[in-house]
């Protein structure tokens, strides 16, 4: 989590075992990335998009012998460029935009200690809203 929003993208694929899976399910499907070129290339676009901005509001950790799991709010400030850059419709391109969704987290990870992949489930896009702070 801390390489991920530093962005720290080769402390980051230190942490993952080869060929990742990204399972990132929301109201459209799974949209993350397969293998370990697809999740570097999420984790490029994701940190020079400006939106590593971002808070885990953790209410619930569980981990076993396989899986660290994570449940909560997740918050990113998007900027507005970034966002209209997704298609989305800003009003201001200069501004920023607060995305907020509850979110469960699922870790796996092999016998070394490296994590698998991601599996994650929101409930859908609540925001982007204006930020006037």
């Amino acid at each position: 989590m801390k390489a991920e929003s530093i962005p720290d993208l080769d402390g980051l694929m230190t942490t993952l075992a080869p060929n990742p899976q990204y399972h990132f399910w929301g109201p459209t499907g799974d949209s993350g990335p397969k293998g370990t070129e697809a999740v570097r290339a999420f984790y490029t676009a994701f940190a020079s998009s400006g939106a590593h901005r971002l808070e885990y509001d953790v209410e619930r950790l569980v981990v076993d012998d396989h899986c660290v799991v994570l449940e909560g709010v997740m918050r990113i400030i998007y900027p507005g460029r970034t966002l209209a850059a997704m298609g989305r419709p800003v009003d201001d391109p200069d501004g920023w935009y607060l995305y907020e969704d509850r979110m469960i987290t699922f870790w796996p990870y092999d016998a070394d200690g490296l994590l698998l992949g991601e599996d994650s489930y929101t409930v859908g896009v609540v925001g982007p809203e204006r930020d006037h702070a």
